[in-house]
């Protein structure tokens, strides 16, 4: 076998192997069993819908996901338990991921020590700008998140 047969079954491989993942994320969206969304569930799959994203939490009460193309997290507001907030996770600092730590009640930056509450609100510096915020809508077990 030569390296350019060699290549194509690689590739052919890389794409038969992709194929289900591919599936799935086009799939109905979700598993219709899920607990509602306000109490949780298991679930922590999202997928994108033309500029909104839906997801369902975690037991934890919060999901990580991707709103168009940018980290973000869902989150219950610890302070409101029926209130679920949704924030672009990218530190306004310098630009780190930052990571919810439901023993702060806040959103960490992992690189300079940044914390924001659970709207995206600066509780410590050096992060001067809040989080961006985005709307968010539950309906059923769904959570709808509109950049």
């Amino acid at each position: 076998m030569n390296r350019r047969e060699f290549t194509q079954w690689m590739t052919a491989g890389a794409i038969a192997s992709s194929l289900p993942v591919a599936l799935a994320a086009c799939g109905s969206g979700g598993n219709s069993s899920t607990a509602p969304a306000p109490s949780g569930s298991a679930s922590v799959a999202a997928m994108a819908e033309g500029g909104t994203t839906i997801a369902a939490l975690d037991k934890a009460g919060f999901v990580e996901i991707t709103v168009k193309g940018k980290p973000a997290t869902i989150v219950r507001n610890p302070d409101k338990k029926d209130e679920i907030l949704a924030v672009n996770t990218m530190c306004t600092h310098k630009g780190c991921t930052v990571a919810w730590k439901a023993d702060q009640k806040a959103f960490v930056c992992p690189c300079h020590g940044a914390k924001f509450a659970a709207g995206g609100a600066v509780k410590a510096a050096p992060a001067e700008k809040p989080l961006a915020a985005y709307k968010v809508k539950v309906a059923g077990d769904k959570i709808t998140v509109e950049a």
